[in-house]
């Protein structure tokens, strides 16, 4: 179990708002990627000082990696006193990922 604070992310061009993340299980790697709810993304990126920055050119449901790989680990969002709370539920078999370098 891991739990961390930080700022809601932006994003760039092309891609949708997403979190890198990365599992060490026994001698291997699992590298993912974390998503959230467009609807969530539209609520935030339009408070500042998002709003401040042009609209983003990516959704979910047009960036091109968000489908691949099997089921998108989008997280359930919800508010949280003046911000949100994100949680998701992983499960990382060390035999499905790839030994590390």
């Amino acid at each position: 179990m891991v739990e961390f604070l930080t700022i809601y992310p932006g994003w760039y061009p092309g891609r949708t708002v997403h979190i890198h993340l990365m599992v060490h299980v026994d001698d291997a790697v699992l590298t993912s990627q974390l998503y959230f709810p467009d609807e969530v993304s539209d609520q935030v990126l339009a408070r500042a000082p998002y709003a401040e920055r042009p609209g983003r050119d990516t959704t979910n449901a047009t960036d091109e990696i968000f489908p691949t790989g099997g089921d998108p680990a989008v997280l359930d969002v919800g508010p949280a006193d003046d911000g949100f709370r994100a949680a998701i539920c992983l499960v990382a078999r060390p035999s499905a990922v790839a030994p590390s370098l």
